[in-house]
């Protein structure tokens, strides 16, 4: 949660992002932020994150997105393919 409004979609800069080091490496969790500075830092790899602001976190998980966050899917494709594809 990064205080936004829901379904926004914003470019975090890594640097900003958690330190911590553990062996787990899920998309959601800090330690691929590690990994990405690590690629940048050692490997020279330019490094682009793409993310979106939640509504909220449930306490269990369920399939499906919330609706602000189901909108913002389509907006970041557009956003990838001009980027990405020209």
């Amino acid at each position: 949660d990064c205080g936004r409004e829901p379904g926004d979609l914003f470019q975090p800069d890594i640097d900003s992002l958690p330190r911590q080091k553990s062996d787990d490496f899920s998309v959601h969790q800090t330690p691929s932020s590690n990994m990405l500075r690590e690629l940048r830092d050692k490997c020279g790899v330019e490094i682009s994150v793409l993310a979106c602001q939640v509504g909220s976190i449930p306490q269990e998980v369920s399939p499906g997105l919330s609706d602000s966050v189901s909108g913002a899917v389509v907006r970041a494709a557009e956003i990838l393919a001009r980027e990405y594809f020209g």
